[in-house]
């Protein structure tokens, strides 16, 4: 296979911004309405607790990012207390006290 130096350079392009949204360290588990009881602060019956290496907490909602914490608020993704109809802000500190232990904070 032959590319051009334009090939090469977008091909190299490509591999940098991949790289640069790979986050190594983190990780995420599927919370359920199940595991919570009635103090489920949630309107979809399941979603995805994350904490990045950067220890930035996160919940995904029916594909919606919010942000837990500081360090996920200061990346610009949405604070969770303001996912009206999505999240009950009461319950957020209890998502971020789960996120945090994922990573690896008590």
């Amino acid at each position: 296979m032959h590319l051009s130096r334009f090939g090469t350079a977008l091909l190299g392009l490509s591999l940098v911004l991949v790289a640069s949204c790979y986050e190594p360290g983190g990780s995420s588990k599927t919370i359920e309405r199940s595991n919570y009881g009635t103090d489920w602060p949630l309107t979809a019956d399941s979603a995805v607790l994350k904490c990045d290496a950067g220890g930035a907490v996160t919940v995904t909602v029916k594909g919606h990012r919010f942000a837990l914490n500081g360090p996920a608020r200061e990346r610009g993704i949405t604070n969770a207390s303001k996912a009206e109809g999505i999240i009950d802000p009461t319950g957020v500190p209890r998502l971020a006290a789960d996120g945090r232990k994922l990573c690896g904070h008590g």
